[in-house]
């Protein structure tokens, strides 16, 4: 009560010393009526008291429900914002979806033309006389032929690294003959 109302408290305190020294001094009459001054201000302060600590609770309260307000609306807002970047996360998808549709769909027709430019050439080739086999023997001739100069030049350059590594020892050879032949005269 000292807290939330001092003044009254105070002066309840001060109504029950005046009564206490009327008690003592024989003042009955007078002693009662500071007697139920003191109680009726320490009612008052506790009153009061009950009052402000009700008061405090109910602000608590308010403060939570206020927080929790928040934290919702915060969430909520966070959520939102994952759902916008769901949403354009999705449509950047579709757009790369319909990109690839249409490359397929060039693929396509690329494929188609490349279809009917192999059905042409083979068309010129069986009226040029010549026949698909004909035209597949001739090349795997020339595979034959590219892979024959192809083993041959790597012969060849094994061939050559060996005759250089003997053209270096015989160099050697006739360095270290010349330096005796030297020594010698």
């Amino acid at each position: 009560a000292e807290k939330y109302a001092p003044d009254a408290m105070r002066d309840a305190n001060t109504s029950l010393a005046q009564a206490t020294n009327s008690f003592k001094d024989r003042q009955n009459r007078q002693g009662v009526d500071y007697a139920r001054r003191s109680v009726a201000q320490a009612s008052a302060a506790i009153r009061t008291t009950q009052q402000k600590e009700a008061e405090a609770v109910a602000a608590a309260a308010a403060a939570a429900r206020a927080a929790q307000l928040q934290s919702a609306q915060q969430q909520a807002a966070d959520a939102q914002q994952a759902a916008l970047a769901s949403r354009e996360q999705a449509l950047a998808a579709r757009e790369q979806a319909a990109k690839a549709q249409q490359q397929m769909t060039l693929l396509q027709q690329q494929a188609a033309v490349a279809q009917q430019e192999a059905a042409a050439a083979q068309e010129r080739a069986a009226a040029a006389g010549l026949s698909a086999e004909a035209a597949d023997a001739a090349r795997r001739d020339a595979d034959a032929a590219r892979q024959r100069a192809e083993q041959a030049t790597a012969e060849a350059s094994a061939a050559a690294a060996t005759f250089a590594a003997q053209k270096s020892e015989l160099e050697t050879r006739v360095g270290q003959s010349e330096a005796e032949l030297a020594k010698l005269r």
